[in-house]
């Protein structure tokens, strides 16, 4: 999904945002609140929105979780989850996306 970065998505930073509101709190590379809606306007990978996304759901079952990684690994299309503590010592997880 490289090929189509957030700001190449018409309408989706929106429709995102009203799904998950609790995303326009998250500072992403930027350190501040909205710092995360500015990288998608200014167009992001998917994989990064889908990390960021599981940090929320996170957030809301109650974890404190605060940060992620996203890696593109050639030929080894997927998304690699995070786990939910640190504490409980999860390892990554990658799923095919041609499944």
């Amino acid at each position: 999904m490289e090929q189509y970065p957030t700001n190449l998505l018409p309408g989706f930073v929106d429709a995102l945002l009203k799904h998950v509101p609790g995303l326009r709190e998250h500072g992403c590379s930027y350190g501040e609140p909205g710092g995360l809606v500015l990288r998608m306007e200014e167009g992001t990978w998917l994989g990064h929105v889908a990390e960021h996304v599981a940090i929320e759901l996170q957030n809301i079952a109650g974890a404190d979780v605060a940060r992620g990684k996203t890696r593109s690994v050639t030929n080894m299309p997927g998304v690699s989850m995070s786990c939910l503590n640190m504490r409980m010592r999860i390892s990554a997880c990658w799923r095919d996306a041609s499944r």
